[in-house]
Formats: structure tokens, C-alpha cells, sequence
């Protein structure tokens, strides 16, 4: 399995984003912020926020951060 850079994960699409996320991410928590369910995995040197609208039912946007 290739380890991605948060550079390389930024530049997928966000189809792209949510397959990796599913196959290759950790998953550690969720919370909910209004219309929205946040699930936070951890992704070899990041971590990865998948904003899923509710009344959607789909991933509108992910947002990377660096660890530490």
C-alpha cells in the first residue's frame, strides 16, 4: 500500500478522497454540527474530515490538517 502525502490527497477529487479515506483511512470519531455528520480518520501523516450533509446522505467536502 503507497503511503500518500497530504499534498497528493489534497490534489484527488473528492470521489477520489472519500474511496481512500474508506479503504486505506483509520477511522476515530465522528460529531454532528448542525445539517452536517463530521468524521475524522487519521491518513498515514494527517488527518481527514469528511463533511456529510444529512439530508444529502453524501460527503459534500474533506478537510486535511497535519498531526501534531
Amino acid at each position: 500500500m503507497h503511503k500518500i502525502s497530504r499534498i497528493e490527497f489534497e490534489n484527488l477529487s473528492l470521489d477520489e478522497q472519500s474511496e481512500l479515506l474508506t479503504n486505506q483511512g483509520q477511522y476515530l470519531s465522528w460529531r454532528s454540527e448542525g445539517e452536517y455528520n463530521i468524521y475524522l480518520y487519521e491518513l498515514d501523516d494527517f488527518f481527514a474530515q469528511a463533511w456529510m450533509n444529512i439530508k444529502l446522505g453524501k460527503i459534500i467536502r474533506i478537510e486535511c490538517s497535519k498531526k501534531g
